[in-house]
Order: structure tokens, then sequence, then C-alpha cells
């Protein structure tokens, strides 16, 4: 039997934003894939598991994570384990930084409080 291919969705809050864009991403393709959804992802032992999983499985990563520092350190694990990945909020914030006059507050679930 053929494995079905699998999206990790890691978030430092609940994880509903990144598995909104993995569903209408999905939405795309004619074929079964899974999602697995892992919030309140706050720790770099955290991360190194989470990709280390991935990688064994051969799943691809998609994360919402503000902080700088955990993002960095996701990418680069994920680059040396060879794991696809995806991060969703990063470019944005990077990019929305340019055009503001204030500094994004790296706050994980702030949109729950909007």
């Amino acid at each position: 039997m053929e494995k079905i291919p699998e999206i990790y969705i890691v978030s430092d809050s609940v994880g509903e934003t990144a598995e909104s864009v993995a569903k209408a991403t999905i939405a795309q393709f004619d074929e079964d894939i899974e999602i697995t959804r892992i919030p309140f992802v706050r720790h770099t032992e955290q991360i190194k598991r989470i990709v280390q999983d991935a990688s064994e499985s051969g799943a691809m990563i998609c994360h919402t994570l503000v902080s700088m520092e955990l993002r960095e350190t996701f990418e680069r694990l994920a680059k040396n384990a060879g794991v696809a990945y995806v991060d969703i909020l990063g470019p944005m914030l990077k990019t929305l930084e340019t055009i503001t006059t204030t500094k994004p507050k790296l706050k994980p679930g702030m949109i729950h409080r909007l």
C-alpha cells in the first residue's frame, strides 16, 4: 500500500492559521493528504523532535512560529535534515514591517485576542 503524504502543522499557539492554509492548499490536489497538528511549540527541543519525526516519516512541515529565534532554529534544523517546510508567517511579518512604523509583537496567539 502506498503511503499517504503528510503535513505537520506546527504552531506556537493552537495551529488554526497554518491548518487553514494547509487545507486550502490540499484542496488543489486530487489526493488524500494527512494533517497532523502540533500546537504550543515554544522550545528548541520540541522543534528538534518534530523535525526528526518528519524526516523519518517523509512528512513536510508548515509552521506559524512568531519567535525569530524559533523560526531560525527551525529553518536550520529542517534544512540540515532535508525536510521540506514552509514558514507561513515569517515572510509576511518581515514584509509588513517594511511598510509600518511599528515592530511586530512576536507573541503567540495574538489572532485569538482580536
